[in-house]
């Protein structure tokens, strides 16, 4: 609506420039009546009525009621991925295990979704909006992840395919091979 007021005004300033220039008229060599400007040795001034101007109505579309009851919908996600640590990756010796999950397209925070990490099936933690978890004292061995994009009342929208990664760790008993090594006789 705005801008419709402002193009009129811009547009009723040209018109009234153009409309308060001078106009002559004048007859070229070959006998074409010329209209111009500006003036010409041998040119005429046309006296030019005042433009009649008629108000219009404004038009009423609708629009602004259409825009008042516009309500925000979110987008559905194409796709929820555990992007670290990668697919079958192994981990060595690791206290915490720093996952990374994506979503396309990004969370969206403003309608209440958060993320929701799944380690070996059971969720881990409360939902977040952050797409960052820190996973203190992981146990060695092969553990499975899954992200799930849940809503504002915790139901699920989006879910990732199940990811495995592997965290080898060096053991207590014999740091080598990770086997309990038996203590010596004495001599």
């Amino acid at each position: 609506m705005v801008t419709r007021l402002i193009l009129l005004i811009v547009a009723l300033g040209v018109l009234g420039s153009i409309a308060s220039a001078d106009v002559y008229r004048w007859v070229d060599e070959e006998g074409n009546v010329i209209f111009s400007d500006t003036p010409r040795a041998g040119a005429e001034k046309v006296e030019l009525k005042p433009t009649t101007i008629i108000p219009g109505k404004p038009l009423d579309t609708g629009m602004e009621e259409s825009v008042a009851n516009v309500v925000a919908v979110p987008l559905p996600y194409s796709s929820v991925t555990v992007v670290a640590p990668a697919a079958d990756e192994t981990l060595r010796d690791q206290q915490t295990v720093a996952v990374d999950v994506s979503t396309e397209p990004a969370l969206q925070v403003d309608f209440g979704h958060k993320i929701q990490l799944y380690v070996d099936g059971a969720a881990f933690g409360a939902p977040t909006a952050a797409g960052h978890f820190s996973l203190p004292t992981v146990e060695r061995g092969t553990h499975q992840l899954a992200a799930a994009v849940v809503d504002a009342s915790g139901a699920e929208l989006a879910r990732s395919t199940t990811s495995v990664f592997h965290l080898h760790k060096t053991s207590i008993a014999n740091r080598k091979t990770g086997k309990p090594t038996r203590p010596k006789a004495p001599k």
